[in-house]
This record gives structure tokens, C-alpha cells and sequence, in this order.
């Protein structure tokens, strides 16, 4: 066998990552953040140790649904790709340089590196998608890769209006 010749890829599994469907109202109530802005770099790099792979995403933040505004938000994604090497974690949202993104953001803390993450692996990512002028901005999730347990699917498609409603309604909430 010879190594060494073309990319390598590390999947966790070939199934699809099984997941608790998580709705709207309870990403809100959970998410430390809640972020709209654009995608403007995307890269993927070793946790300090060397023992797993993460991609970190740039987002230039146009604005903030809950938590602190800041101009931009480094997000840190399990799993991506180094140099040849690739791991592949099936839960974990997508990004593209120049998308536009909603994202429910939370903070975690691995051997004393803390850093910000979605929400929930690609149930916290939507995709803004623009509307011709006759039809509102709707927001995608890719659920390619996951599974629900339960029998409560979320939406993979939604509008950006119904979303923003839900998170106001859900933050105003007792």
C-alpha cells in the first residue's frame, strides 16, 4: 500500500450523524449568539495537540439577532482539511467563502482553548437565499448528511421573516 501518493479522508462513519432535532425557539433560548454576516474565509487547521482537525470560519458579522456585536466572529468547525489530510464529521455545518449565514452560536472550552462554535452541528447554520423582489429571503440548512431520532424534523428551508419572528417572540418570552 502506498501513502503519500493523493489526498487522504478520515471518515468517522459511513451512516449519516444521528441527531436531536432541535427547534427554533430552543436554538434561540440556547444560542450565546445569534449572528447574520457573510463568509470570508474559510481554513482548516490542528487543535493544539495535534489530535483533531477543525475549520475555522471568518465571518464578517452584518449583525447580531442576540448576544454581543462584533464586526467579525471566528467560528471553529470539527472537522476540515490540512494540507492532504481530510476528516470528515457528518453533523458538522458546511460554509463557503461569500455565503451569507445565520448562525446560533455557542462557546466550548477543549484543554483550556475556548473557542465559539454553531449551535447544534448543521441545525445552527442557515443559509440566507435572496428572493427575486415578489418572494421573501429564505433561509436553507443542508441536512445531507444527518438523521433525526424522534419523529420532529426541523424545517430545512424557512423564511428569513418567520425565523427572525421566532427568535423575538422566543427571547421575549418569560
Amino acid at each position: 500500500m502506498r501513502f503519500g501518493a493523493g489526498p487522504l479522508t478520515l471518515l468517522l462513519a459511513g451512516a449519516p450523524a444521528l441527531l436531536q432535532p432541535l427547534s427554533e425557539a430552543e436554538l434561540a433560548r440556547r444560542a450565546e449568539r445569534i449572528l447574520v454576516g457573510r463568509v470570508v474565509a474559510v481554513a482548516g487547521h490542528w487543535n493544539a495537540d495535534r489530535s483533531r482537525i477543525f475549520t475555522r470560519v471568518e465571518l464578517k458579522v452584518e449583525r447580531a439577532l442576540k448576544g454581543a456585536a462584533t464586526a467579525t466572529a471566528a467560528l471553529e468547525i470539527l472537522g476540515g482539511t490540512v494540507g492532504t489530510l481530510t476528516s470528515e464529521v457528518g453533523a458538522a455545518p458546511r460554509f463557503t467563502v461569500g455565503e451569507e449565514v445565520l448562525v446560533f452560536t455557542q462557546s466550548l472550552e477543549e484543554a483550556g482553548w475556548r473557542y465559539e462554535t454553531v449551535l447544534g452541528w448543521a441545525q445552527g447554520k442557515f443559509r440566507l437565499v435572496a428572493g427575486d423582489g415578489s418572494t421573501p429571503v429564505r433561509l436553507e440548512r443542508d441536512f445531507t448528511a444527518v438523521a433525526f431520532s424522534g419523529d420532529q424534523i426541523p424545517p430545512a428551508i424557512i423564511s428569513l421573516d418567520q425565523l427572525e419572528r421566532s427568535i423575538r417572540a422566543e427571547l421575549q418570552a418569560p
